[in-house]
């Protein structure tokens, strides 16, 4: 019996892009198996012996070595690999580190104005588990708000709220200082939809001040210093591996 895989599954196996992005290629026309454009997402492949080219690179499947780099990303610089603006990109301010992150993908995007903890992997497989909302790794993040939540927009929050066309909520959400002039609120997201806790915020009337996020499943931020990165120990990757089973 011939194994076979998902087209997507291989083209994050062999570290090109996650498979959010593979069916993005696969859509676009820009994969061929043995030759021929494939643009059916559920496409099989045999990993052994057929020829998988994307954008013109013949792909392994072979994985690279697995990298992981945990980076307290300062607000002001984008989540992307190309500038908006002139602005300043996460890749344009860990190359001048020489951090060695240019074949790696971020996990998880935070918006330019806010900071804290950023996954860079080549791990394509791994990237689409901790980012996909079917599997709903719960993301944490300190919020600093001019004035307070009420106990009834606390369990708004939670409950969720319509905006545009999007239902969005927090998994959970705790005060952690009350005050009529600045309070700190920490929340759990399930799944983070664009600007998702800045949006909810706005629609309680409450300014946010500062945005950072905290932890990743089991990954903390802990004391990396904002702007500074590292990367993973073993024990870090395995709570990673073990938080999507």
């Amino acid at each position: 019996m011939i194994k076979t895989i998902r087209l997507n599954k291989f083209i994050a196996n062999s570290g090109f892009a996650s498979r959010r992005q593979a069916d993005v290629l696969i859509a676009a026309g820009k994969v061929t198996v043995n030759g021929i454009l494939v643009t059916e997402m559920g496409t099989q492949v045999n990993a052994s012996k057929d020829k998988i080219v994307v954008s013109g690179t013949e792909l392994s499947n072979i994985k690279p070595e697995p990298r992981f780099v945990i980076f307290n990303k300062p607000a002001g610089i984008l989540s992307s690999r190309v500038s908006q603006g002139g602005v300043e990109t996460v890749y344009d301010y860990l190359a001048k580190k020489q951090a060695g992150v240019e074949d790696l993908d971020i996990c998880g995007r935070l918006d330019k104005d806010s900071c804290g903890l950023m996954l860079l992997t080549n791990d394509g497989e791994l990237l689409h588990d901790l980012t996909h909302p079917s599997i709903g790794i719960v993301k944490t993040y300190e919020v600093h708000i001019k004035g307070a939540l009420t106990f009834a927009q606390i369990k708004q929050m939670k409950e969720g709220v319509v905006e545009g066309e999007e239902l969005l909520a927090c998994a959970w959400i705790k005060a952690k200082r009350i005050s009529g002039s600045e309070s700190v609120v920490s929340c759990g997201l399930r799944e983070g939809k664009k600007r998702h806790l800045r949006r909810m915020f706005k629609m309680m009337r409450r300014f946010v001040i500062a945005l950072k996020r905290t932890q990743i499943g089991y990954l903390q931020l802990g004391d990396l210093p904002d702007g500074d990165f590292r990367t993973l120990n073993k024990n870090e990757v395995q709570s990673l591996r073990l938080v999507v089973r």
